[in-house]
């Protein structure tokens, strides 16, 4: 993600239900590229099982959602 001004950014983790698999409250990030790593775990610390789910990276000025697949 790109940002044009410093901001706090925060990451969530749905299942294809909508339900919240973790959130996660970033950090604050200064103006520019960025990238955020996640290693597939859920706020129990479980490993999700192979799907699909849906990630929102969300700051101040924006809000970004798009899909992800987990095939390990």
């Amino acid at each position: 993600f790109e940002l044009k001004q410093a901001e706090n950014v925060q990451l969530t983790v749905y299942d294809m239900a909508g339900r919240d698999i973790i959130y996660q409250h970033v950090d604050f990030y200064q103006e520019g590229k960025h990238a955020l790593f996640w290693d597939g775990v859920d706020k129990d610390g479980r490993y999700l099982p192979d799907g699909i789910y849906i990630y929102r990276v969300k700051g101040e000025s924006f809000e970004d959602t798009k899909k992800l697949i987990i095939d390990r």
